[in-house]
């Protein structure tokens, strides 16, 4: 009985090695050993022969054209710019430094719209050069664009008039130095150090979710259909006919699936999809298929499947149709309470069997617990001794007594 495990999101080989770990992910040499120790004992007498394959597809899913630049957490933003002379620049550049110097170092936002008005007033009014290039030094030309900004904000708060330098009162006559430097540093290092706070809690979100919807797209832009399979379906494709291959030369024994997340939406595109339509596969049918943590019941209720129909959903009395039993056996669907990215199917696909656990791991790791739990893969092993009628293994000597019935 060949076993077939495909993986979800996130998982990268070779130079990228370290995603796995980085994302909280369980290494395929974990995940066989687990299912060689477990699983392999209750489908066959012969564990140590049974071939268990992966379906590795990260090299086919997303890739970062920019390295990880739209990434917040490293947080660059929160390190004050190193300064420069603003004496050569133009309005327009001007205008955008002071805005991120400024706005950097000020926590209250109610007080940036204000700031934002100000800043572009003194940058685009017409003595603002002249007045930056007489400055002797660069501090003394910070100094006097600290003026003009509060200089700026006063009048404009008095004046009710738009912020373009050519409207209201005088302030450039009158300005007033208001803004410290020390006050200022103070201020910056405020903003820096609530925004590490914020990043430590941002980074594992932004390390996860964005490869996440990066894999989810680019399978399903790509994946074709029957008539031309996109990579990812034609490489499960070309798994499950070795597996099948293996399965005729160990006498027939069941094809068992195993697949993570997102796994669970390319195995169903498959089963229910590409191998009804396509007759060079006929033969490749799934006897028994776990799908943890997985999407399938919400991609169904979003209707993301290539054999998706609005026929069936809310106010129907039908469930959707099960996979045709020539390709499918047994489907067994497992989701954690904790895992908020695993989902429900029974209820939206018709003849599929689900388990809620609860597997009591850390919150960071609670979408990959099923892989990482020895408890797991020995209830997917009692599930297939009792599903999969015909192994020729050893079973329990249970015989019922008889009902005492008291006199």
């Amino acid at each position: 009985m060949p076993i077939v495990f495909i993986h979800g999101v996130a998982i990268r080989d070779d130079s990228q090695a370290d995603l796995p770990r980085r994302y909280g992910k369980v290494p395929w040499a974990e995940v066989e050993a687990r299912l060689r120790a477990h699983v392999a004992p209750a489908i066959s007498a012969d564990p140590a022969g049974v071939p268990i394959l992966r379906m590795y597809w990260g090299d086919l899913g997303a890739t970062l054209a920019w390295g990880d630049r739209f990434r917040v957490s490293p947080g660059q933003e929160a390190r004050h710019p190193a300064k420069v002379d603003l004496r050569p620049l133009s309005g327009e550049e001007l205008g955008q430094r002071l805005e991120h110097e400024v706005l950097g170092r000020t926590p209250d936002t109610s007080q940036w719209p204000g700031l934002i008005e100000a800043i572009w007033a003194v940058a685009r009014h017409p003595d603002t050069s002249a007045t930056l290039q007489s400055c002797a030094t660069a501090t003394e030309a910070d100094d006097f664009l600290s003026d003009a900004i509060e200089g700026a904000r006063a009048s404009l708060r008095r004046s009710g008039q738009g912020a373009d330098g050519r409207e209201g009162p005088r302030w450039w006559e009158s300005l007033g130095k208001q803004i410290k430097p020390a006050g200022d540093r103070v201020l910056a290092r405020q903003r820096a150090n609530i925004i590490a706070v914020l990043n430590r809690i941002r980074s594992p979100l932004e390390n996860y979710v964005p490869i996440f919807m990066g894999d989810l797209l680019a399978y399903l832009r790509l994946r074709g259909d029957a008539l031309h399979p996109g990579p990812i379906p034609a490489r499960t494709l070309s798994v499950l006919a070795e597996a099948r291959q293996l399965q005729l030369d160990r006498g027939g024994e069941p094809l068992v699936v195993l697949s993570h997340s997102m796994g669970g939406q390319i195995i169903y595109d498959v089963i229910s999809h590409f191998l009804p339509r396509m007759p060079q596969y006929r033969e490749v049918r799934i006897d028994f298929w776990c799908s943890c943590g997985s999407q399938v019941g919400l991609f169904e209720e979003l209707k993301l499947f290539l054999e998706s129909s609005p026929a069936y959903g809310a106010g129907r009395i039908e469930l959707v149709p099960r996979p045709d039993e020539r390709h499918l056996g047994y489907w067994w669907n497992v989701w954690d309470y904790a895992d908020l990215m695993s989902f429900r199917a029974e209820g939206i696909i018709d003849g599929v069997d689900d388990m809620g656990l609860l597997l009591g791991r850390a919150i960071q790791q609670n979408h990959s617990a099923y892989l990482d739990s020895d408890d797991f893969y020995k209830m997917m092993a009692a599930k297939i001794k009792v599903h999969l009628p015909g192994l020729d293994l050893p079973q329990p000597g249970y015989q019922p007594r008889a009902r005492q019935v008291g006199s």
